[in-house]
C-alpha cells in the first residue's frame, strides 16, 4: 500500500536524525538503517541541547543541523519509538514525542522526535551540530538527568502486553 499525492505520484515518507541515529552517529546498528536511504543533510526547526552524554531537541527559535533518510511508505516506527521511549498510545509518559514538521531545508515534511520534558538550558549547543560539537573536542557531560526513569509498560497491540 502506497500514497499518492498530486498527480498519482507516490509520496516520499522522511525521516529527520540529528543525534545518535545521524549516518555518522554512534548508535546506527539499529535494524531500521538496512532499510533507510540517506538522502544528505538537513536543517531542522529547533534547538539542541544536551541531556547527559546525548543530544535532545526542543522545537523553538533555531536551527539543527542532522541527516534526512527515506524510509518505505509501510515504515513501522516500533523499531525508534522504542529506541526512543515513545509510545504512541501514551505520549504524556514519554521524554519524546514524534511529530511531522516542515525542515528548514530541504523544504520537505520529515518525522522528528522532539524532547518532550523539561531541560536546563545551560546545556544548549549554540553550533547546532552535534556531531561537530563533539569532532571539536567538546566533551558531552553526564548528569542527574542522564538517569531519569522510562516508562516501562507496553501499549496495546505490543507483544507480551497484559
Amino acid at each position: 500500500m502506497t500514497a499518492l499525492g498530486w498527480y498519482g505520484r507516490v509520496m516520499p515518507n522522511y525521516f529527520a536524525a540529528y543525534g545518535t541515529l545521524r549516518q555518522q552517529g554512534t548508535r546506527r546498528e539499529t535494524p531500521a538503517h538496512a532499510v533507510m536511504r540517506h538522502i544528505g543533510p538537513c536543517l531542522i526547526p529547533g534547538r539542541l541541547y544536551q541531556m547527559g552524554g546525548y543530544p535532545v531537541l526542543k522545537y523553538a527559535g533555531g536551527i539543527v543541523r542532522g541527516d534526512l533518510f527515506q524510509l518505505p511508505w509501510n515504515f513501522d516506527f516500533k523499531i525508534f519509538d522504542i529506541y526512543e521511549d515513545y509510545h504512541p498510545t501514551r505520549p504524556w509518559a514519554c521524554r519524546y514525542v514524534r511529530r511531522r514538521v516542515r525542515l528548514v531545508g530541504p523544504k520537505v515534511t520529515a518525522w522528528v522526535y522532539f524532547y518532550a520534558w523539561p531541560i536546563d538550558r545551560t546545556t544548549f549547543y549554540r553550533q547546532g551540530d552535534w556531531l561537530a560539537t563533539l569532532e571539536s573536542g567538546v566533551q558531552a557531560r553526564r548528569f542527574r538527568g542522564d538517569r531519569l526513569p522510562i516508562a516501562r509498560y507496553r501499549p496495546v497491540g505490543w507483544p507480551n502486553h497484559r
